[in-house]
């Protein structure tokens, strides 16, 4: 058969359902049952191939994020590389972290269930803390030690709370377009990612260097 043409598998299938319901409705509210329906898959589909509602919650965070951790990680190596042993540069350390998460949110196909995912879980996390992926808070650390760095002088446990500062600021402008439009007041803002980000790093990389 065609490649081109392969039907989409059925774990495939129960996780762009789960991803969109989930984004529609939260975690308690997009149910098992509706997932499988939606995918055109059996109740028991779900069971076989992820075992329960938390562990396809967790394969649908894994989907996205662990590419986004490998990405940021593969970023950050390319900069120390070029550096040579010095410190990296403090704006490219945050672009390079930041341009992978701009680029899923942007998706032109996931990015906007992507983008109502992420909101949720922002409002509400634990479930995230239950079934998410592992190694996020290693892609942190890796950058917060090239950042330290580069920021020889900054307290190590201020420089933490900066990074919150930065890590929220960067959520915010990507998951919450409309109160951009609303606050600088142009239907046009937050249309172009591209544009937006030069923005959010100038102003995060002035935060770390106060």
């Amino acid at each position: 058969m065609n490649q081109l043409h392969a039907p989409t598998s059925t774990p495939t299938r129960l996780l762009d359902a789960a991803e969109h319901l989930f984004a529609m409705a939260g975690y308690a509210g997009a149910s098992v049952r509706a997932v499988a329906a939606s995918a055109g898959a059996d109740l028991g589909s779900v069971r076989y191939h992820f075992g329960s509602k938390a562990g396809l919650f967790g394969a649908v965070l894994r989907r996205r994020v662990e590419p986004l951790n490998e990405r940021r990680l593969g970023e950050l190596a390319d900069l120390e590389q070029r550096a040579g042993g010095r410190p990296c540069d403090l704006e490219a350390l945050l672009d390079a972290f930041v341009t992978p998460a701009f680029e899923l949110l942007t998706h032109p196909v996931h990015g906007a269930d992507w983008v109502k995912l992420v909101a949720r879980v922002r409002l509400d996390p634990e479930p995230f803390r239950a079934a998410g992926p592992s190694g996020f808070q290693d892609v942190i650390d890796r950058y917060l030690a090239a950042m330290q760095r580069a920021l020889p002088d900054l307290d190590a446990i201020e420089l933490r709370y900066r990074w919150h500062f930065f890590f929220g600021a960067q959520v915010n402008t990507l998951v919450d377009a409309a109160a951009l439009r609303s606050v600088v007041g142009s239907e046009s803002v937050g249309a172009d990612a591209e544009a937006l980000k030069p923005r959010l790093i100038r102003f995060c990389a002035a935060g770390f260097r106060a």
